[in-house]
């Protein structure tokens, strides 16, 4: 039995889903290591920085004297970066105020207006083993959190930048469902981390924060760490794009509730914070999930076309 080019595609959407959910948790461990060091505008600027240095060379490349393609909806990118830039900096900003368990947590929000929006723009519903998967992956990600120790903090302000940046997450989504469906994965990520660029950099000169910023930069620690973050800023963008446009939305944002679990492990083996049992029970939770999950919304009619290939 040969798979379909266009089994395979999708297949490697579901992979990427789970990479780019594995990405977001180690994102997540950098970002909080920083932010002992500069404000969550710097880290968002500073990563995105990174993040478009890495991306120009290759889509220069790649677009070979045409950078700027034809009928390129440039409207919808405009927005669709605004849009990035907003919940890039609430979510830092969101976790910045509250607490690691608490960003972890009101995040997800997203992935319920993504069930919603998927329903009501795409038609998009899942299957039953969809539905089963669904509730062990939100199970795990709760015991990963493992909220009795990790606790929560309630602060206003806070949870205000957490869910702003929620919808901010769940907006993009359908943009990219929508409207971007026929831009290249380098080219929307680009559009991203520029608008990030260009809107912060101002913010932050106008704001005073540029005072430290260059001392900050000079410690290797410090430099180390934000060069990974836009490395992996840049991997998680681009494999992001590429499983939206070949799976069903609100499978993409459900696998990323492994984001947690991988945060997770982050924290355990680099910043060396203890595990729990039921931690450990998040994660074989998480893992069966997002297995049923990928297995259930493998349309029949995708395999039976494997079969006869």
């Amino acid at each position: 039995m040969t798979a379909s080019p266009s089994q395979r595609a999708r297949i490697l959407g579901y992979a990427m889903s789970v990479f780019t959910g594995i990405l977001a948790g180690l994102l997540y461990a950098v970002n909080k290591a920083l932010t002992t060091e500069l404000t969550p505008a710097q880290i968002t600027f500073l990563e995105a920085a990174v993040a478009c240095a890495l991306l120009v060379p290759g889509y220069l490349w790649r677009a070979r004297g045409q950078a700027l393609p034809r009928q390129t909806p440039w409207g919808w990118l405009l927005l669709f970066g605004l849009t990035a830039v907003m919940l890039f900096y609430m979510r830092t900003t969101g976790i910045a105020l509250t607490s690691a368990t608490t960003g972890a947590l009101v995040v997800r929000l997203e992935v319920g207006l993504v069930f919603v929006y998927s329903y009501l723009f795409l038609r998009e519903r899942p299957s039953p083993w969809g539905w089963v998967g669904a509730g062990l992956l939100v199970v795990g990600m709760l015991a990963a959190l493992d909220l009795p120790a990790g606790g929560l903090v309630l602060r206003p302000l806070g949870l205000a930048a957490l869910v702003a940046a929620a919808f901010g997450i769940a907006a993009n989504a359908v943009i990219i469902k929508l409207r971007l469906g026929g831009v290249s994965n380098s080219l929307t990520a680009l559009a991203n981390v520029t608008c990030q660029v260009m809107v912060l950099g101002p913010l932050i000169v106008l704001g005073g924060q540029l005072t430290g910023l260059g001392e900050a930069l000079t410690s290797p620690r410090t430099a180390v760490l934000l060069g990974l973050g836009g490395f992996i800023v840049t991997w998680m963008l681009t494999t992001y794009y590429y499983a939206m446009k070949r799976v069903p939305m609100w499978t993409v944002r459900l696998l990323g509730l492994v984001t947690p679990a991988a945060a997770l492990l982050a924290d355990y083996f680099w910043l060396r914070s203890a595990i729990s049992g039921g931690q450990l029970l998040g994660l074989v939770l998480v893992t069966a999930g997002s297995a049923l999950v990928i297995i259930a919304e493998t349309p029949a009619a995708a395999v039976a076309e494997g079969v006869h290939s």
